[in-house]
């Protein structure tokens, strides 16, 4: 059957109350009839092609003959269908036929808006000149329009100078460094810029040596007594036969007000030797530091920002490399790091003995990495009650198992047929073996079974009634290789000097003699035999 296709092209204008865009949509409208003179009514399927472009309506509703669509309704038409191309027509087939003839698709008001971007006459609402441009110039604007002009970037600055310059250029003069003043007074041969206490100033470079005896003063705020050598040589040495090599003192004047600063200021900037190198071959002791501080005064402060501030070791079997003994009730030692590359503290053990042993209560605020085992007498989480958080804690222990076991569950709805996947997690099958299974269902009186086990990471669980919730919980023993190289052993005998003594002393109404705390350390046995 013939079909003869009338049709009309409108454009759709969209108008925005602070912008406009083009949009790629066209609104067509057409009338269909059936051989010559029968219009068309009811519903039909129709495919408009452009170019590449294609779009199916498959159902449009026909009323004597007359139909409307919007062409890019749902596939947006690309600008790149119009382009390199002075005809652009328009296929239109009805129900998999082709009509004919083809459409020829005509300007709209936006092809003139596009074809007026061709010639740009403004940039940003200000005018653009007409005049031509020659080689290498730029857009400049002249204080009324865009126009052709010298790019002239490269050249001297001039007019007044800034910053640590002052006068004009080409030829300003440096009249600070660092926003610190520089003096205007003429050097002399061999004089340095020194600073004065308000600005840069000439001044004669002294250095040189001092002959002993020597004794000075001095009363100003800064560095009394300065050595730098830029070799690689000692710096400074001392030696003496006294009982005091070096001895460092506050002024009699300040009694006991001593310096902010510390008696004895040790810096070192270079290379990769000691800051401060004590080697003691006597029975007493190499360094000692006495502190009668009361406003909170520290015996000992080290600040290190690089590889380390403190490096202790001892060589003897019997004497620890450092102790720390405090009677009163502050912290007996404070590590405070601000480096994020390198821990603030680190213990190194080469051998079967503890590498710390703490005797009391730990706090750690932050995260806890332990790459071994871990074996304990109990163990909770605490967190805040979520029922009473500002007021409570709640508790909870761990799961204690021998077989390391990792626990699974989960809420899932059977389908209309009673049946559901359980997805497990991707690694689940490389973990774990053993499988066990559990599961309750949840509403309604039902019969849920595994109907498929675990394969692929997944299961399967069929019901009796379909559209059932059921509780599901699986568990597995671990058979990693960490896991299979470790395996917990439930029952393990205490070696003969253990037994007859307890981890839990107290628990068992037991004195510490009879501790393994005692076995391990019995320096900490009371003499008096208490407990």
């Amino acid at each position: 059957m013939k079909k003869i296709l009338l049709s009309t092209l409108c454009l759709i204008v969209s108008v925005g109350l602070f912008a406009q865009s083009i949009p790629h949509e066209i609104s067509y409208q057409g009338k269909l009839y059936n051989g010559t003179s029968s219009a068309v009514t009811g519903t039909v399927s129709l495919t408009f092609t452009i170019g590449s472009w294609t779009e199916i309506h498959p159902s449009v509703q026909v009323n004597d003959g007359l139909y409307s669509v919007i062409l890019g309704e749902t596939n947006p038409i690309p600008a790149s269908v119009f382009e390199n191309s002075s005809s652009v027509k328009l296929d239109v087939s009805v129900n998999g036929s082709d009509l004919s003839p083809q459409t020829e698709i005509l300007s709209v008001p936006y092809a003139y808006k596009a074809e007026k971007a061709e010639n740009t006459d403004s940039i940003g609402g200000n005018a653009v000149s007409t005049s031509s441009p020659t080689s290498g110039q730029v857009l400049k604007w002249n204080g009324s329009q865009w126009a052709p002009g010298t790019d002239n970037s490269g050249g001297a600055p001039s007019g007044a100078a800034g910053g640590d310059l002052s006068g004009s250029y080409p030829n300003p003069t440096v009249s600070k460094i660092q926003g610190q003043q520089v003096s205007t007074t003429a050097p002399s041969s061999g004089q340095v810029l020194k600073w004065n206490g308000s600005q840069w100033a000439p001044q004669k470079d002294s250095i040189g040596g001092f002959s002993l005896p020597y004794s000075g003063s001095y009363s100003g705020n800064k560095v009394a007594f300065q050595i730098e050598n830029p070799t690689s040589g000692g710096g400074a040495m001392f030696f003496a036969g006294g009982s005091n090599i070096l001895q460092l003192a506050p002024a009699p004047s300040l009694g006991t007000t001593w310096g902010a600063t510390g008696l004895l200021d040790i810096e070192n900037q270079g290379g990769s030797y000691n800051g401060l190198s004590i080697n003691n071959n006597s029975s007493g002791e190499g360094i000692e530091i006495d502190s009668y501080s009361k406003n909170n005064g520290t015996a000992l402060y080290i600040n290190s920002s690089d590889n380390g501030g403190i490096e202790l070791q001892s060589l003897s079997n019997n004497l620890p490399a450092l102790e720390v003994e405090n009677t009163g009730d502050a912290i007996v030692a404070h590590f405070s790091g601000l480096s994020s590359n390198s821990p603030v503290l680190e213990v190194q053990q080469s051998g079967s003995a503890n590498a710390a042993l703490f005797d009391g209560n730990i706090e750690i605020d932050g995260n806890v990495k332990i790459i071994g085992s871990i074996s304990k007498s109990s163990g909770t989480f605490k967190i805040d009650d979520p029922a009473d958080p500002a007021n409570k804690f709640l508790y909870h222990s761990f799961v204690e198992s021998p077989d390391m076991m990792d626990v699974y569950n989960g809420n899932i709805i059977t389908n209309s047929n009673g049946i559901a996947v359980v997805q497990l997690p991707d690694y689940f099958e490389a973990l774990n073996k053993d499988f066990r299974y559990q599961l309750t269902v949840i509403g309604v009186f039902s019969q849920a079974i595994v109907y498929k086990k675990i394969s692929n990471n997944q299961f399967t669980i069929k019901t009796d009634k379909p559209n059932v919730e059921v509780s599901w919980q699986v568990t597995g023993i671990r058979h990693d290789p960490y896991a299979n190289a470790h395996r917990v052993v439930p029952v393990v005998e205490k070696s003969a000097k253990e037994k007859g003594h307890y981890l839990d002393y107290k628990e068992y109404n037991q004195p510490f003699a009879k501790s393994i705390e005692a076995v391990d350390h019995p320096e900490k046995l009371p003499k008096n035999g208490g407990k």
